[in-house]
């Protein structure tokens, strides 16, 4: 009787570990993981995740849209990848660098028939001022230091 009575303890005291070990584990990982060959149905993900192998899509890919209703000239600091700009009148964008981080995307539709003026700082890098007409599209990417001008598409 003493010896199962010892096993049980011992049992107990395993399981005990196991899960705290696991708990801990699960409140240190802040962002799904997907490592070698996952596949994912239907998946959504708030927050950071973590993919450490290239990506293939086989569907579309979307990112959600944030609506920016602007005027005159103003300054953005991305907190989303992709905005539709809207206006009544010409607007003039200068873009800073406050959250962004190495890799950041930055796309930006002018969804107006006014001007979209992004003027070339040194948060910026783009050989020049870019104007955007109507369903023009302009993307970025954020190096460490700058939002590098990666393409332009004028659709206007």
């Amino acid at each position: 009787m003493m010896k199962q009575k010892w096993f049980n303890t011992g049992l107990v005291i395993l399981v005990a570990i196991a899960l705290f070990v696991g708990a801990y584990a699960i409140t240190q990982s802040n962002r799904p993981e997907a490592r070698g060959s996952t596949h994912f149905g239907a998946a959504q993900f708030s927050g950071d995740v973590l993919i450490d192998a290239d990506i293939a899509i086989d569907d579309t890919f979307k990112v959600d849209d944030t609506i920016y209703i602007l005027t005159d000239t103003q300054t953005l600091t991305p907190t989303a990848s992709y905005y539709i700009v809207q206006s009544a009148s010409a607007v003039t964008i200068t873009l800073a660098t406050g959250s962004a981080a190495s890799g950041d995307f930055l796309y930006v539709v002018d969804k107006t028939s006014q001007a979209v003026v992004f003027v070339d700082t040194g948060a910026t890098a783009g050989g020049g001022n870019r104007t955007l007409g109507n369903h023009d599209v302009i993307g970025f990417i954020f190096d460490g230091s700058m939002w590098v001008e990666s393409f332009y598409s004028d659709n206007s």
